[in-house]
């Protein structure tokens, strides 16, 4: 691509980003560390007001709706560590992956503008979602009085030194608990989405390579020597992405899948033990597709990627090299070579990430699930 990085993805993922104090570049100003180190200070002291409740004890009065919010917590926490530890890395990689630089440049306009389109749906999409969570969650909370806050529950010598110091710590850390857990996964996705579009457009490379050796003579393979060369660093550069985007990721996705089943068990549970279609109910089906719709993008856009990624080597072997030039068919299987090292996504480096993972989930939760039932 064209253009300074920052006319791109890698801008508007920053001005997402920065609402929860995750700033998408190398020197943070003393100002923006301020507002970081402050607002994480107070969800992690929110987060041991939580932790603390195991001392005092969980019991029945601590229904789904105290179960929901404090899951949240648990997975969001792991995976805002882990996020910021590698922002350095992540920060590299965006920028990688806006200076991308495609082949054919009728392409090259045509991906730009796609791309600049799509990135700006999805981040204003997520965090909607995000806000609609928040909003939902206190408007229930303030209507029915479920549950003695709006999100999840705190120890009784906190409620009883102030109740609204309680709810206005809640009012703050939940909003970046809620943003933040939609954010690291639109960061992935929007990155997915690009990846996919330029692995269909590294096989439409490969697929045109053919036109390149339609004349003998030295100024043709001169030529098709230039455009081999151009595939191959493009190529490459995909692979490095998808390598590294794996390195940032990957303990995000374990956390999220071992949180998520959880979810999923405690969510099957509760619904068994609530009446149907009241207030407790459709908030709890609201919760489950919230917290569901970004987990399943990821999957998604996860198995698109690795499906692209596999036809660019189909595209190597339906390449017509028959009465071609000797020193094209030695480049197409270089090619085929390259292609036999195919782009994987794990969670955390010990079990494939893909939509069979997801069905995988839901199905253990429910059977474990049905097993406690039936103890």
């Amino acid at each position: 691509m064209t253009g300074h990085p920052s006319d791109t993805y890698f801008s508007v993922a920053g001005k997402y980003a920065k609402r929860t104090g995750l700033f998408l570049k190398e020197n943070v100003s003393i100002r923006e560390k301020m507002f970081s180190y402050g607002l994480l200070s107070l969800v992690y002291f929110n987060f041991s007001l939580i932790c603390s409740i195991l001392y005092e004890g969980w019991n029945e009065s601590n229904g789904i709706n105290d179960v929901i919010p404090t899951l949240g917590y648990l997975n969001v926490i792991p995976r805002t560590a882990i996020i910021r530890f590698h922002k350095l890395k992540l920060v590299k990689t965006l920028r990688m992956l806006d200076e991308v630089n495609i082949c054919n440049s009728d392409r090259r306009r045509q991906f730009k503008a796609v791309i600049e389109t799509y990135m700006k749906w999805v981040f204003q999409i997520t965090c909607s979602l995000a806000l609609s969570v928040v909003v939902v969650g206190t408007i229930t909370w303030y209507f029915t009085r479920l549950t003695p806050l709006p999100f999840g529950i705190m120890p009784k010598w906190a409620l009883n030194y102030s109740f609204t110091s309680c709810l206005i710590i809640q009012l703050i850390t939940f909003p970046f608990i809620a943003h933040e857990y939609v954010m690291i996964d639109c960061l992935k996705v929007g990155i997915l989405i690009q990846l996919q579009m330029h692995f269909k457009n590294l096989r439409l490379d490969i697929l045109n390579l053919l036109s390149c050796c339609t004349e003998d003579g030295v100024d043709s393979w001169e030529y098709l020597q230039n455009e081999v060369k151009k595939v191959n660093i493009y190529w490459d550069t995909l692979k490095d992405i998808c390598t590294k985007i794996e390195d940032v990721f990957n303990l995000c996705v374990f956390s999220t899948v071992i949180n998520y089943s959880l979810y999923l068990c405690c969510t099957y549970l509760g619904m068994s033990h609530i009446p149907l279609y009241g207030a407790e109910f459709w908030l709890i089906i609201f919760y489950l597709f919230a917290s569901s719709f970004m987990f399943v993008a990821d999957c998604w856009f996860t198995q698109r990627v690795i499906t692209e990624s596999d036809q660019v080597a189909s595209s190597c072997y339906d390449v017509d090299f028959v009465g071609t030039d000797l020193k094209f068919q030695k480049a197409l299987m270089l090619m085929i070579g390259k292609a036999k090292r195919p782009v994987r996504f794990t969670i955390g480096k010990f079990a494939p990430f893909c939509i069979v993972t997801l069905v995988v989930i839901a199905k253990v939760s429910f059977s474990y699930v049905t097993f406690l039932e039936n103890i």
